[in-house]
Protein backbone atom coordinates (compact mmCIF):
# COMPACT_ATOMS: atom_id res chain seq x y z
CA UNK A 1 0.00 0.00 0.00
CA UNK A 2 1.01 3.41 -1.30
CA UNK A 3 1.18 6.24 1.90
CA UNK A 4 0.31 9.18 1.46
CA UNK A 5 2.16 12.25 2.64
CA UNK A 6 0.75 15.93 3.17
CA UNK A 7 3.10 18.03 3.73
CA UNK A 8 2.78 21.02 6.26
CA UNK A 9 3.23 24.33 5.21
CA UNK A 10 6.58 25.94 5.32
CA UNK A 11 6.78 29.12 7.56
CA UNK A 12 9.05 30.54 5.41
CA UNK A 13 7.03 30.64 2.66
CA UNK A 14 4.30 32.36 4.71
CA UNK A 15 6.39 34.39 6.55
CA UNK A 16 7.08 37.31 4.31
CA UNK A 17 3.17 37.04 3.35
CA UNK A 18 2.23 37.59 7.36
CA UNK A 19 5.07 40.30 7.13
CA UNK A 20 3.58 41.69 4.32
CA UNK A 21 -0.08 41.76 6.17
CA UNK A 22 1.29 43.00 9.16
CA UNK A 23 3.18 46.29 7.69
CA UNK A 24 -0.23 46.79 5.84
CA UNK A 25 -1.95 46.72 8.97
CA UNK A 26 0.34 49.08 10.61
CA UNK A 27 0.87 51.65 7.96
CA UNK A 28 -2.83 53.05 8.07
CA UNK A 29 -1.81 54.31 11.22
CA UNK A 30 1.13 56.06 10.85
CA UNK A 31 -0.44 57.79 7.50
CA UNK A 32 -3.25 59.20 9.60
CA UNK A 33 -1.14 60.34 12.87
CA UNK A 34 0.93 62.52 9.33
CA UNK A 35 -2.23 63.69 7.81
CA UNK A 36 -3.19 64.89 11.45
CA UNK A 37 -0.34 67.04 12.07
CA UNK A 38 -0.40 68.09 8.71
CA UNK A 39 -3.34 69.03 8.91
CA UNK A 40 -2.84 71.34 12.46
CA UNK A 41 -0.20 72.74 10.90
CA UNK A 42 -2.33 73.86 7.66
CA UNK A 43 -4.90 75.34 10.11
CA UNK A 44 -2.04 77.01 12.40
CA UNK A 45 -1.06 79.22 9.88
CA UNK A 46 -4.10 79.94 8.23
CA UNK A 47 -5.55 81.40 11.70
CA UNK A 48 -2.35 83.25 12.10
CA UNK A 49 -2.33 84.82 8.42
CA UNK A 50 -5.86 85.59 9.07
CA UNK A 51 -5.14 87.30 12.75
CA UNK A 52 -2.30 89.14 11.47
CA UNK A 53 -3.84 90.28 8.72
CA UNK A 54 -7.05 91.44 10.59
CA UNK A 55 -4.45 93.25 12.83
CA UNK A 56 -2.52 95.26 10.09
CA UNK A 57 -6.11 96.57 8.68
CA UNK A 58 -7.97 97.21 11.81
CA UNK A 59 -8.13 100.99 12.16
CA UNK A 60 -6.10 102.32 14.67
CA UNK A 61 -8.35 104.69 17.31
CA UNK A 62 -7.19 107.18 19.60
CA UNK A 63 -8.10 107.14 23.29
CA UNK A 64 -7.58 109.71 26.06
CA UNK A 65 -4.16 110.72 27.83
CA UNK A 66 -4.91 112.29 31.63
CA UNK A 67 -2.53 115.50 32.91
CA UNK A 68 -0.75 114.79 35.25
CA UNK A 69 -0.47 111.23 35.09
CA UNK A 70 -0.49 110.12 38.26
CA UNK A 71 1.11 107.23 39.77
CA UNK A 72 1.12 103.61 39.15
CA UNK A 73 -1.35 101.56 37.00
CA UNK A 74 -4.26 103.11 38.64
CA UNK A 75 -2.66 106.46 37.82
CA UNK A 76 -3.49 107.82 41.59
CA UNK A 77 -3.25 111.60 41.37
CA UNK A 78 -2.89 112.82 45.09
CA UNK A 79 -3.23 116.32 44.81
CA UNK A 80 -2.04 118.18 47.96
CA UNK A 81 -2.95 120.99 49.81
CA UNK A 82 -0.09 122.98 49.16
CA UNK A 83 -0.88 122.46 44.76
CA UNK A 84 2.70 121.21 44.46
CA UNK A 85 1.64 117.57 44.11
CA UNK A 86 1.76 116.32 39.89
CA UNK A 87 1.60 119.65 37.88
CA UNK A 88 0.61 119.29 34.37
CA UNK A 89 3.17 121.85 34.14
CA UNK A 90 5.09 120.19 31.44
CA UNK A 91 2.92 119.20 29.28
CA UNK A 92 1.10 122.87 29.31
CA UNK A 93 4.71 124.07 28.21
CA UNK A 94 4.81 121.67 25.45
CA UNK A 95 2.08 123.19 24.32
CA UNK A 96 3.44 126.64 23.93
CA UNK A 97 4.79 128.14 20.86
CA UNK A 98 6.78 131.51 21.50
CA UNK A 99 6.70 132.49 17.95
CA UNK A 100 3.73 131.24 16.16
CA UNK A 101 4.24 130.27 12.91
CA UNK A 102 2.70 131.64 9.74
CA UNK A 103 0.73 127.95 8.78
CA UNK A 104 -0.98 128.39 13.04
CA UNK A 105 -4.53 129.96 11.86
CA UNK A 106 -7.61 130.70 14.07
CA UNK A 107 -10.47 128.09 13.54
CA UNK A 108 -13.81 127.41 14.33
CA UNK A 109 -16.45 125.76 13.46
CA UNK A 110 -16.62 127.30 9.83
CA UNK A 111 -13.17 127.59 9.53
CA UNK A 112 -10.96 124.71 9.26
CA UNK A 113 -7.36 124.56 8.19
CA UNK A 114 -6.02 123.70 4.81
CA UNK A 115 -3.62 120.72 4.18
CA UNK A 116 -0.55 123.12 5.25
CA UNK A 117 -2.42 124.44 7.68
CA UNK A 118 -3.26 123.72 12.03
CA UNK A 119 -5.37 125.59 14.44
CA UNK A 120 -4.23 127.82 17.17
CA UNK A 121 -4.62 126.92 20.44
CA UNK A 122 -3.91 128.44 23.32
CA UNK A 123 -3.52 127.39 27.21
CA UNK A 124 -5.13 130.81 28.53
CA UNK A 125 -8.12 129.44 27.19
CA UNK A 126 -8.31 127.09 29.72
CA UNK A 127 -9.50 129.67 32.14
CA UNK A 128 -8.32 131.34 35.50
CA UNK A 129 -9.50 128.36 37.64
CA UNK A 130 -7.35 125.38 35.60
CA UNK A 131 -4.12 127.72 35.35
CA UNK A 132 -1.02 127.64 36.44
CA UNK A 133 -1.28 131.14 38.00
CA UNK A 134 -3.76 129.61 40.13
CA UNK A 135 -1.88 125.98 40.89
CA UNK A 136 -4.00 124.30 38.84
CA UNK A 137 -7.55 124.83 41.20
CA UNK A 138 -5.39 122.66 43.68
CA UNK A 139 -4.94 125.25 46.37
CA UNK A 140 -8.31 126.24 46.43
CA UNK A 141 -9.68 122.39 46.69
CA UNK A 142 -11.19 122.79 42.98
CA UNK A 143 -8.50 120.83 41.12
CA UNK A 144 -8.19 120.37 37.42
CA UNK A 145 -7.48 117.35 35.30
CA UNK A 146 -6.28 118.50 31.83
CA UNK A 147 -7.00 115.57 28.93
CA UNK A 148 -5.86 115.37 25.66
CA UNK A 149 -6.12 113.24 22.62
CA UNK A 150 -3.34 110.38 21.67
CA UNK A 151 -2.33 111.61 18.29
CA UNK A 152 -3.46 109.31 15.13
CA UNK A 153 -2.62 110.12 12.02
CA UNK A 154 -5.31 110.20 9.50
CA UNK A 155 -8.32 109.69 12.08
CA UNK A 156 -10.95 112.24 11.86
CA UNK A 157 -13.91 111.81 14.39
CA UNK A 158 -17.57 111.38 12.43
CA UNK A 159 -19.12 113.82 15.31
CA UNK A 160 -22.76 113.51 15.99
CA UNK A 161 -25.22 116.50 13.98
CA UNK A 162 -28.24 116.61 16.16
CA UNK A 163 -29.24 115.39 19.85
CA UNK A 164 -31.34 112.89 18.37
CA UNK A 165 -28.14 110.79 16.88
CA UNK A 166 -26.62 111.14 20.53
CA UNK A 167 -26.07 107.61 21.92
CA UNK A 168 -28.38 105.82 24.59
CA UNK A 169 -25.53 105.50 26.79
CA UNK A 170 -24.59 108.91 26.75
CA UNK A 171 -24.29 110.70 30.43
CA UNK A 172 -27.91 112.56 30.42
CA UNK A 173 -25.85 115.33 32.06
CA UNK A 174 -23.61 115.72 29.27
CA UNK A 175 -27.03 115.73 26.98
CA UNK A 176 -28.31 118.22 29.15
CA UNK A 177 -24.95 120.20 28.58
CA UNK A 178 -24.63 119.58 24.65
CA UNK A 179 -28.21 120.56 25.12
CA UNK A 180 -27.13 124.52 26.74
CA UNK A 181 -25.03 125.11 24.01
CA UNK A 182 -26.86 124.24 21.53
CA UNK A 183 -29.11 127.04 22.57
CA UNK A 184 -26.65 129.59 23.19
CA UNK A 185 -24.50 128.61 19.55
CA UNK A 186 -28.31 127.67 17.68
CA UNK A 187 -26.52 124.92 15.99
CA UNK A 188 -24.63 121.64 17.27
CA UNK A 189 -21.34 122.12 17.47
CA UNK A 190 -18.58 119.91 15.39
CA UNK A 191 -17.31 117.87 18.51
CA UNK A 192 -15.47 114.89 19.78
CA UNK A 193 -17.09 114.92 22.80
CA UNK A 194 -16.08 114.12 26.58
CA UNK A 195 -17.50 113.09 29.47
CA UNK A 196 -16.58 112.31 33.02
CA UNK A 197 -18.29 110.56 36.32
CA UNK A 198 -17.36 108.61 39.09
CA UNK A 199 -17.47 104.83 38.47
CA UNK A 200 -20.16 104.18 40.75
CA UNK A 201 -23.20 105.68 42.95
CA UNK A 202 -20.36 106.70 45.89
CA UNK A 203 -17.36 107.98 43.85
CA UNK A 204 -19.98 109.91 41.86
CA UNK A 205 -21.20 111.69 45.30
CA UNK A 206 -18.19 112.32 46.58
CA UNK A 207 -16.94 113.60 43.05
CA UNK A 208 -19.19 116.28 42.93
CA UNK A 209 -20.30 118.79 39.91
CA UNK A 210 -17.91 118.82 37.09
CA UNK A 211 -16.58 122.33 34.81
CA UNK A 212 -15.38 121.55 31.07
CA UNK A 213 -13.09 124.32 29.64
CA UNK A 214 -12.67 125.59 27.33
CA UNK A 215 -15.51 123.20 25.64
CA UNK A 216 -16.52 120.00 26.63
CA UNK A 217 -14.48 117.91 24.03
CA UNK A 218 -12.26 119.09 21.35
CA UNK A 219 -13.82 120.57 18.10
CA UNK A 220 -13.30 118.53 15.07
CA UNK A 221 -10.89 121.35 13.24
CA UNK A 222 -8.15 119.82 14.98
CA UNK A 223 -8.43 116.27 13.18
CA UNK A 224 -7.17 114.79 11.96
CA UNK A 225 -3.42 115.07 13.66
CA UNK A 226 -0.68 116.36 11.26
CA UNK A 227 3.02 115.79 12.41
CA UNK A 228 4.21 118.60 11.66
CA UNK A 229 6.69 120.83 14.36
CA UNK A 230 3.65 123.14 14.86
CA UNK A 231 0.85 121.39 15.78
CA UNK A 232 -0.77 122.09 19.13
CA UNK A 233 -2.84 119.69 20.77
CA UNK A 234 -6.13 120.49 21.67
CA UNK A 235 -6.92 120.32 25.77
CA UNK A 236 -9.86 119.66 28.03
CA UNK A 237 -9.39 120.91 31.76
CA UNK A 238 -11.85 119.30 33.94
CA UNK A 239 -12.22 121.12 36.98
CA UNK A 240 -13.70 119.45 40.33
CA UNK A 241 -16.27 121.78 41.99
CA UNK A 242 -16.64 120.18 44.88
CA UNK A 243 -14.81 116.92 45.82
CA UNK A 244 -14.74 115.37 48.76
CA UNK A 245 -11.05 115.51 50.80
CA UNK A 246 -9.67 112.50 52.11
CA UNK A 247 -11.42 109.53 50.15
CA UNK A 248 -9.80 107.98 46.85
CA UNK A 249 -12.52 109.05 44.10
CA UNK A 250 -12.39 107.30 41.20
CA UNK A 251 -13.33 108.59 38.01
CA UNK A 252 -14.00 108.06 34.50
CA UNK A 253 -13.95 109.84 31.08
CA UNK A 254 -15.30 108.79 27.61
CA UNK A 255 -14.96 110.34 24.49
CA UNK A 256 -17.99 109.91 22.05
CA UNK A 257 -18.51 109.86 18.52
CA UNK A 258 -19.99 107.86 15.81
CA UNK A 259 -16.51 106.08 14.79
CA UNK A 260 -15.34 105.55 18.41
CA UNK A 261 -16.37 103.30 21.03
CA UNK A 262 -16.49 104.82 24.09
CA UNK A 263 -16.11 102.10 26.21
CA UNK A 264 -12.32 101.18 24.81
CA UNK A 265 -11.56 104.64 24.59
CA UNK A 266 -12.04 105.70 28.34
CA UNK A 267 -9.52 106.76 31.01
CA UNK A 268 -10.10 105.65 34.73
CA UNK A 269 -8.54 108.04 36.90
CA UNK A 270 -8.03 108.17 41.17
CA UNK A 271 -8.06 110.91 43.02
CA UNK A 272 -7.06 111.83 46.31
CA UNK A 273 -7.58 115.45 47.63
CA UNK A 274 -5.80 115.27 51.15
Amino acid sequence: MTKDYVLAPSSETFAPEAATLTSKRRRPLWVWVGWSVLAVVVVVAIIVTVVVVVNVNKPVLPGLVVHPAGIGDERLIVIKKDGLTHSPVKFIEENKLENIPANVIDCDDDTFPSSDQVCRFSHLWLGDDCSEASGWGYRTGRPCIHLSVTKVLNWIPEVYQSLEELPEDMPQDMKDQIEQIIMINIKMPKMLWVSCEGLNPADRENLGPLKYSPWTGFPLQYFPYKDYLAYMSPIVAVQLLKPKRGVAIGMECRMWAKNIDPKTSAITINLMLE
